[in-house]
């Protein structure tokens, strides 16, 4: 079993009502990466977790993941929860309804960087999205942890991310890579296994 305080790599997914999507994530993370812990914050309605019991279902699958029933609808809330449960190297952020490429993710972080963050060019709805500013999925970043912690938090409002990304752009040092790890997804928020 791995050890959640030593792992080099927090990898911290949030959910909402997209169960099926969660599961993709964990099958496409256990296949690339090793040495990680995974955190998982569930946002869904109490309806919707008592009907599908992801806790359960992931309990089967890893029991080293981190459940986290999250009682609050807000992505940034849930990573500043996420963070507190492990002192990983890296952190890296991901949501149950974009696609990521988690073996060339676990390659970049297998080799190390210098800099305190790496950017990563993105696909949305199948368009190349590059460019080092800020403005971006926080999700196309891979974080040295220690570099993480000294811009938290995450404002708990929509939109927020930005804030934290201009702080982190503005002040860290920054590694720019060719390599396509997300393909971020316009939302369509209902589970197609899973409707409540």
């Amino acid at each position: 079993m791995k050890c959640k305080r030593q792992c080099k790599t927090h990898i911290i997914l949030v959910t909402y009502k997209f169960n099926t999507g969660v599961i993709e994530r964990l099958k496409s993370i256990s296949k690339a990466a090793q040495n990680y812990i995974l955190t998982v914050l569930d946002n869904s309605p109490d309806k919707y977790k008592d009907r599908f019991k992801l806790r359960i279902t992931l309990k089967i699958i890893d029991p080293t993941i981190i459940y986290i029933d999250h009682k609050i609808n807000c992505r940034f809330h849930a990573y500043n929860i996420g963070l507190k449960t492990s002192q990983s190297e890296f952190t890296v952020f991901r949501t149950d309804d974009d696609i990521f490429d988690e073996r060339r993710t676990a390659k970049l972080i297998d080799k190390g960087f210098q800099e305190d963050f790496i950017v990563t060019p993105y696909l949305h709805d199948d368009e190349y999205q590059a460019g080092d500013g800020y403005r971006r999925p926080l999700e196309s970043l891979i974080i040295k942890t220690a570099c993480l912690k000294s811009v938290l938090p995450f404002q708990a409002s929509p939109n927020k991310d930005c804030e934290l990304l201009r702080r982190l752009f503005a002040y860290k040092s920054c590694k720019n890579v060719p390599y396509i790890l997300m393909h971020k997804k316009s939302h369509k928020r209902e589970d197609p296994y899973y409707r409540s």
